[in-house]
């Protein structure tokens, strides 16, 4: 049997069936992206809050650490 090549009209509707779909999806997938980065800033955002009161809560001298990580307040012990 002989292989059948596609005719440059196949590849012509192809072509044209590809760019209508990218057409199509390109302008929602553009605010698609907007959104994301928009919460990926925002949760960044939000780690960097709660690493700056990480940092507050230990550089705070009343409490410290046990071997077993829990939390104590020196004044109760």
């Amino acid at each position: 049997m002989k292989k059948q090549a596609f005719t440059l009209i196949e590849l012509l509707v192809v072509l044209a069936l590809v760019s209508l779909l990218i057409s199509l999806v390109g302008p929602s997938g553009k605010k698609m992206y907007r959104k994301f980065s928009k919460r990926v800033k925002k949760i960044e955002k939000i780690g960097e809050e709660h690493d700056r009161q990480f940092k507050r809560f230990l550089e705070d001298k009343h409490y410290y650490f046990e071997s077993n990580l829990t939390i104590r307040n020196k004044h109760e012990s």
